[in-house]
C-alpha cells in the first residue's frame, strides 16, 4: 500500500511555515524599531540634560555678584538643592540629579564647581553634565 498525498496536511504544513517565517520578520522589526525610539529618546533626553545644565551655570554666573566667599557659594549651591563637597584646591563643588533616567532616558547629574583664587575671591564658575549615576552619590 502506497503512501497517499494529502494536500491539506502539506497545505497546513507551509501555513505554519509562513507564521513562524513573519512571525520572526516581525519581531526583529519590533526589536529594531524598540531600539531606535530608544536611541533618539536618550538622545533628545542628553540633549534636555545639557540645556538643564547650561540653565544651571548660567543662573549661577548671574547670581555670582552676590557669591563673594566660598560660604556664600556654599549657601547657594545647597538653597538650590545641591550636595556640596569642599575642595582642598580652594574650590567648592556641588551635585544635583537632574534625571533618574529609565528605559528611554538617561540618568543625569550637574556638577557645577565655583573656583576660588588662594586669596578666596571667587574667579570661575564651571559646569559639567553627567550621564549616568554620579560617582559621589
Amino acid at each position: 500500500m502506497g503512501h497517499t498525498h494529502n494536500p491539506f496536511h502539506q497545505m497546513r504544513t507551509m501555513v505554519k511555515q509562513k507564521v513562524v517565517h513573519w512571525t520572526l520578520i516581525c519581531v526583529v522589526v519590533g526589536w529594531l524599531c524598540f531600539g531606535a525610539v530608544r536611541w533618539i529618546s536618550k538622545a533628545v533626553s542628553n540633549h534636555v540634560l545639557k540645556q538643564q545644565g547650561q540653565e544651571w551655570l548660567e543662573m549661577a554666573q548671574i547670581q555670582s555678584k552676590y557669591i563673594t566667599n566660598r560660604e556664600e557659594a556654599i549657601r547657594w549651591l545647597r538653597s538650590n538643592g545641591f550636595k556640596v563637597l569642599i575642595g582642598l584646591d580652594n574650590n567648592i563643588y556641588g551635585w544635583k540629579e537632574l534625571s533618574k533616567g529609565g528605559i528611554f532616558t538617561n540618568p543625569g547629574w550637574i556638577a557645577i564647581s565655583f573656583e576660588f583664587s588662594s586669596n578666596g575671591k571667587l574667579h570661575d564658575i564651571q559646569k559639567r553634565v553627567h550621564y549616568y549615576d554620579f560617582p559621589l552619590d
